[in-house]
């Protein structure tokens, strides 16, 4: 983390963020469940319950999904709230990476009929082409968008804006930055990869 003032209160959230993280006894509790109700129970009594707090056994998975996607984006958010302004928004176009395979499948026209339930891409679902193409692109989703190459994965225009999203910075500083940058750009082309599969 930085030495620098402004980064202070971020890396004291965060450490102790760090801090509530679960342990190999909770993992292992984790593993162990018998049920999805014993999972669910085990995992609200851990600091995994920002998560699973509104999640039961009864839910569809698609239901699941759209619930963590919904506390990722919120736990993002909160994190953005922390760092100084110049970074916030790079910081808040990371809450967008578990939707990139559906957005992929979105811009393919091959969308899941899920994804006409689900309020964040609902929009980009409904109706004639022309349509979901304008929601699109009047949406924050734009950067992934501004190519119609239909070959590759979303993982290269959102790395891209993301970076064009970076404050200007020393260069003297960029080498844990660029090392966080690839691991992160790794990640998401295994998504996307995923995603095909």
């Amino acid at each position: 983390m930085s030495g620098r003032p402004q980064w202070s209160y971020a890396q004291a959230r965060l450490q102790a963020r760090h801090g509530e993280r679960l342990q190999e006894a909770d993992w292992r509790a984790l593993e162990a469940a018998q049920s999805i109700d014993q999972f669910i129970e085990r995992s609200r009594a851990s600091s995994l319950r920002r998560f699973t707090e509104g999640v039961n056994a009864r839910m569809s998975s698609h239901a699941i999904e759209r619930l963590l996607r919904a506390a990722w984006r919120a736990y993002v958010a909160e994190v953005a709230a922390w760092v100084p302004p110049s970074w916030r928004s790079a910081l808040l176009w990371t809450s967008h990476l578990p939707d990139l395979p559906v957005l992929d499948a979105l811009r393919k026209g091959e969308a899941p009929d899920w994804t006409r339930q689900d309020p964040a891409f609902a929009e980009f679902v409904e109706g004639d082409p022309q349509h979901r193409a304008a929601n699109l692109a009047q949406s924050p989703l734009a950067p992934l968008f501004a190519s119609d190459t239909r070959e590759t994965t979303l993982a290269a225009p959102w790395y891209a804006h993301w970076r064009s999203l970076w404050p200007k910075r020393r260069a003297a500083n960029d080498r844990p930055l660029l090392d966080l940058a690839g691991t992160l750009k790794s990640h998401v082309e295994r998504l996307g990869r995923a995603a095909r599969q």
